[in-house]
């Protein structure tokens, strides 16, 4: 199994647009044809989690990552995209979102 640990922390407050509810952490496999094409999956965790690990990844395959806070008056803006290339499985790889 190959797995995927990514570390994350809330925007700073003065952005904030109410009281953060969770995290929307959304990942994918670039398409090698399709540069463009993205088919992603979505995890939600709650605001006191700082940290997802999303497993049963591929290996060796570079993955797109993005998230996003929400709260009662909707979705906040994505972050910036991240790309990262999965191991071999049992090797270790870190992903980490800070601004």
């Amino acid at each position: 199994m190959v797995i995927l640990l990514s570390l994350f922390q809330a925007p700073p407050y003065a952005s904030w647009n109410g009281d953060p509810l969770g995290y929307q952490i959304w990942y994918g496999i670039r398409d090698l044809v399709e540069q463009d094409e993205i088919y992603y999956e979505q995890v939600t965790v709650n605001y006191r989690f700082s940290q997802v690990l999303l497993s049963d990844l591929q290996q060796n395959t570079s993955y797109v990552i993005k998230m996003r806070a929400y709260n009662v008056l909707g979705n906040g803006p994505f972050s910036d995209t991240m790309e990262t290339f999965t191991q071999k499985m049992g090797e270790a790889i870190l992903s980490i979102f800070y601004d």
